[in-house]
């Protein structure tokens, strides 16, 4: 099939359309996977809590769900990994403009990690989309 010029134009218009659309997906799940991620640190922190003051009988059943719940966690963890690497220019949380925050004590401790993405992955211009 021949596409005339009309036609690549609205291929390259659909293609960037979904590209957009692709972003927009990922970043709402970002947003979802954040949230989850905090939930589930709460759980797990409210948990390892509660689990000093259980009987020793029950202790077991708490250190399964404290697994399952770190388990979770690493998965979601993982997702986010995995979504910042797919979309590293709709994800990107970090302005290029910003000088980089420096300690307290004024000494330099590296680069500052701001989401998941690393400095290689993101782009030259990076929109910032929260």
């Amino acid at each position: 099939m021949v596409l005339g010029v009309g036609g690549i134009k609205a291929a390259v218009k659909d293609s960037a359309m979904a590209d957009d659309i692709g972003g927009k997906q990922a970043r709402m799940l970002a947003v979802a996977l954040r949230a989850t991620i905090a939930e589930l640190s709460e759980q797990l922190k409210t948990h390892d809590d509660d689990v000093n003051r259980r009987a020793v009988r029950r202790q077991r059943q708490q250190v399964k769900r404290a697994a399952t719940l770190r388990d979770q966690l690493n998965e979601a963890h993982r997702h986010l990994d995995e979504l910042h690497r797919r979309f590293p220019e709709a994800l990107c949380t970090m302005d290029p403009r910003r000088p980089v925050r420096r300690p307290m004590s004024g000494r330099f401790a590296g680069p500052a990690r701001t989401g998941h993405v690393l400095p290689s992955q993101r782009p030259e211009r990076c929109v910032c989309h929260g």
